[in-house]
């Protein structure tokens, strides 16, 4: 029936592709930089899934649900033997048999004991029976047919499995035998990295992050490779330079609908990537996204995410001090920083009026360089706190958007 692609924890096979190719269900897992790659083998660690698997929406309460809907048919002896592992209290009656849900811990315990113990006992080997019974079991040699049913399962075996075990996907038969083409596109037969990347920018798995300019884009990518090892190899920056210099908001509205009618161009032909454009979160920034009104799919068009010091910021205005909400009026990339490194004594503001519209500035204009070089000496020297406030809360922010962008 074709060339198989397994999936291991360390050893042991949890999980095979057959007729169902595992490049879309696992790219987004076993990308760029985030494994150790041997011929047609790529590894990361179970910490690193599960935290991606998150980023994808998974949860337990969403494998739970998924799990506990399944179906199950089993005879009266059986409805008796293993009444434990039932979560309906009560059940479909027929003639020749019950049908049943089993308990989410039932299905933990399974696949703990089975495939990442090895071991076997009768209540495994029944429900092991009952996934057998079923077109959607994760033993059926095809497979998953949806994503997100694959993607709860794997989150249900990488919470059994300790942080420190190995994920792995073997696609070598599938590469010797050239049964799944596309794979051939993913990984190149010299041990290098990802052919995409490294010679086919526009092709490669990354999502693509614009910003208003160029220390935005340094602060935030710096942010990423310190912070977020796990997920450093998912987003790329923009780079600025002589074909794309830096011009704040209205320059930024113009790039990214330039770039969403070329990529609805390569779409066309084939082609996809994911394209963040993130403004910065005040007047300006808000009025020039209202100027794009259509993108393809795969654009976010958004700015930094709202803060909750933002909403009673003390500002001076006209000589006197007041509380105002500055998201979406004037939280720009410095608070963000000032808010990891100085939270209890934030940068003071200026309040100007430009006509009839309420525009705020740093009162101090030295404070935005003085800030982004304490920053980037704090981040060098591992000082900035991996908790999701400042910078970190746009990280978090971009890769929520990234990974649940639709192509």
């Amino acid at each position: 029936m074709g060339d198989r692609a397994y999936l291991k924890v360390n050893n042991i096979e949890v999980y095979r592709w057959r007729d169902i190719s595992p490049y879309k269900q696992v790219k987004i897992l076993f990308n760029n930089y985030s494994f150790v790659k041997k011929w047609g083998t790529f590894r990361l660690n179970i910490s690193t899934a599960i935290n991606r698997l998150r980023l994808l929406n998974c949860n337990e309460d969403k494998a739970k649900l998924k799990f506990e809907s399944q179906w199950f048919p089993v005879n009266k002896d059986e409805f008796n033997e293993f009444k434990g592992m039932i979560v309906l209290d009560t059940v479909d009656d027929s003639d020749y048999e019950y049908w049943v849900h089993f308990k989410y811990s039932s299905y933990k315990k399974v696949i703990f004991n089975s495939y990442v113990k090895g071991e076997e006992n009768q209540e495994i080997k029944f429900l092991m029976n009952k996934f057998k019974e079923t077109n959607d079991s994760p033993n059926d040699s095809v497979g998953y047919e949806s994503t997100e049913d694959f993607s709860l399962f794997l989150y249900t075996i990488c919470l059994v499995c300790s942080p420190k075990d190995k994920l792995s996907l073997d696609i070598e038969d599938q590469i010797d035998a050239e049964y799944y083409p596309e794979i051939n596109s993913v990984v190149n037969t010299n041990n290098q990295w990802y052919i995409e990347y490294e010679e086919y920018p526009i092709e490669n798995y990354q999502t693509l992050v614009l910003t208003e300019g160029k220390s935005d884009s340094e602060i935030l990518r710096k942010t990423l490779n310190k912070n977020f090892k796990d997920y450093s190899d998912l987003i790329s920056f923009e780079q600025f330079g002589q074909f794309n210099p830096a011009g704040g908001a209205s320059y930024l509205e113009k790039y990214a609908q330039f770039l969403s009618n070329l990529t609805k161009f390569l779409m066309s032909a084939g082609t996809k990537e994911k394209v963040i454009a993130l403004f910065d979160n005040d007047y300006e920034g808000i009025k020039q996204i209202k100027k794009i009104k259509t993108y393809p799919n795969n654009f976010v068009i958004d700015h930094y995410p709202d803060r909750p010091f933002a909403r009673h910021y003390q500002v001076e205005n006209n000589g006197k001090i007041l509380q105002k909400n500055i998201n979406g009026r004037g939280l720009f990339l410095e608070l963000y920083i000032a808010e990891n490194i100085c939270s209890k004594q934030m940068p003071e503001l200026i309040c100007k009026q430009s006509n009839g519209t309420e525009k705020y500035h740093l009162k101090n204009k030295k404070d935005k360089d003085a800030l982004k070089k304490r920053y980037d000496k704090l981040l060098s020297n591992g000082q900035i706190l991996k908790n999701k406030v400042g910078v970190n809360a746009i990280i978090w922010y971009v890769l929520e958007k990234s990974m649940n962008c639709k192509y």
